[in-house]
């Protein structure tokens, strides 16, 4: 803050103190004497002074961390969308994070970059960069409390998404972990439209791929319901109809897997799906091959 500054009074000739008449007739003691006069004067020019101007309040202070992590977690929102490059979908990821990193108690932000951290999980290769990334993530949402119980439906849905794309890479220690991911999946399903479908889609997902009973809760008849359910209330998101022709395929129904990988190729054609979109074509390829 520039500090305030006062004027200082033009130079005068001071005040000048208003001659007294003495009537002639009065006696001398009633007339003010030569000290009583002074100190009358002082005290008629100090009340004349120009009282000093108040202090200017100081402005209260940013808090320039958290401003600077909300712009960061905007700029990564504005970058994941479904048309993005792999490049782009990084870049949002690392804003997102270092977002996370200024606030880290921040619930909005957090949730952002779990948002960022899936959706950039799907264009890298293999298991383990996509686990890193996503152990990156669900640290921040342990951070701004973003755990239990007590996850509203958008919150549930990613982190389930990240702990699943986590347990990929633990093989069968993660298998104690279903029945969580089972709950927070179920949890998402108050709010059928994140990700188009994504809550029933990722449930049908757990059912086709989790052990069967009695060893685990893997069901390929809930998996296809759940999974129709996904590409029938969001028929225009290819990936529906991706994972739906994954199971059936695994059910032996090879003709409607057949169909349901012509419907996504043919979105997917029609459309700007980015660098997802290419990890789909090489998923649409790879079921094909165990379709025919």
């Amino acid at each position: 803050l520039t500090g305030c500054t006062t004027t200082p009074p033009s130079e005068g000739p001071g005040v000048v103190a208003t001659p007294i008449e003495v009537d002639p007739e009065k006696s001398s003691e009633e007339s003010p004497s030569a000290d009583e006069a002074s100190e009358t004067d002082t005290i008629a020019a100090t009340n004349s002074k120009p009282k000093p101007k108040a202090e200017k309040e100081p402005a209260p202070a940013v808090n320039e961390p958290t401003q600077g992590a909300a712009a960061l977690a905007t700029e990564a929102g504005e970058k994941v969308q479904w048309a993005s490059s792999a490049s782009t979908l990084r870049e949002a990821y690392e804003l997102s994070g270092r977002a996370a990193d200024l606030s880290p108690k921040d619930s909005t932000i957090a949730l952002q970059h779990a948002i960022c951290a899936v959706r950039y999980s799907q264009c890298l290769p293999g298991i383990d960069q996509p686990a890193k990334a996503c152990k990156e993530a669900i640290a921040s949402m342990n951070s701004a409390g973003l755990s239990g119980s007590a996850l509203d439906a958008k919150a549930a849905y990613y982190r389930a998404s990240l702990t699943g794309l986590i347990m990929r890479s633990q093989g069968l220690a993660a298998a104690g972990k279903i029945p969580e991911l089972e709950a927070l999946f179920k949890r998402s399903t108050s709010a059928p439209g994140i990700e188009q479908g994504g809550p029933q889609r990722a449930l049908g997902m757990l059912y086709l791929k989790a052990p069967p009973w009695p060893t685990g809760i893997g069901d390929i008849e809930l998996a296809i319901e759940n999974l129709e359910q996904a590409a029938n209330s969001y028929p225009a998101f290819p990936y529906n109809h991706v994972c739906l022709a994954r199971a059936y395929a695994e059910d032996g129904m090879s003709d409607e897997a057949i169909e349901r990988l012509n419907k996504a190729e043919g979105l997917l054609s029609s459309g700007n799906w980015g660098a997802i979109g290419a990890a789909w074509r090489q998923e649409i390829a790879e079921i094909r091959k165990s379709a025919n």
